[in-house]
């Protein structure tokens, strides 16, 4: 009888263990947010993963009240590069698991635009295929 509760506490603690280490496999990357949220003014509302300048090397557009902070080198140094001419319109409420090449923004004129980073500096494109129009 004693042996028995002995082998039941030590699956129970087994269990309980292997349980454990799974959560904490399966949680996301608190590490990298700590270290990206300790660089901001602010704490962001929205991480959005982007690949903005095409390099193939992710970022991170951190959005905090439509004010986009571009994160660079997000994993070793991060710099943080804020877009204060442009405010992130968010279009949908699914989260994003592939980079975003281009983010939908207003611009200071109100346009809706596809903001890009080539050669050094932020560029607004038109939508494809749609003209441009004024959000409202």
């Amino acid at each position: 009888m004693q042996q028995r509760r002995i082998l039941l506490a030590i699956a129970a603690v087994g269990y309980l263990t292997i349980c454990a280490t799974l959560i904490w496999l399966y949680q996301p990357p608190f590490q990298l947010q700590r270290k990206l949220v300790a660089n901001l003014p602010f704490t962001p509302r929205t991480l959005l993963p982007t690949d903005l300048d095409a390099d193939g090397h992710p970022e991170i557009l951190a959005v905090s009240g439509g004010l986009p902070f571009w994160v660079r080198s997000p994993f070793h140094a991060p710099s943080v590069k804020v877009l204060s001419e442009y405010e992130v319109v968010w279009l949908g409420y699914e989260p994003v698991e592939t980079p975003m090449k281009a983010v939908p923004v207003r611009d200071r004129f109100n346009n809706l635009r596809l903001l890009r980073w080539l050669g050094g500096k932020a560029v607004l494109k038109a939508f494809p295929n749609s003209p441009s129009f004024v959000s409202r």
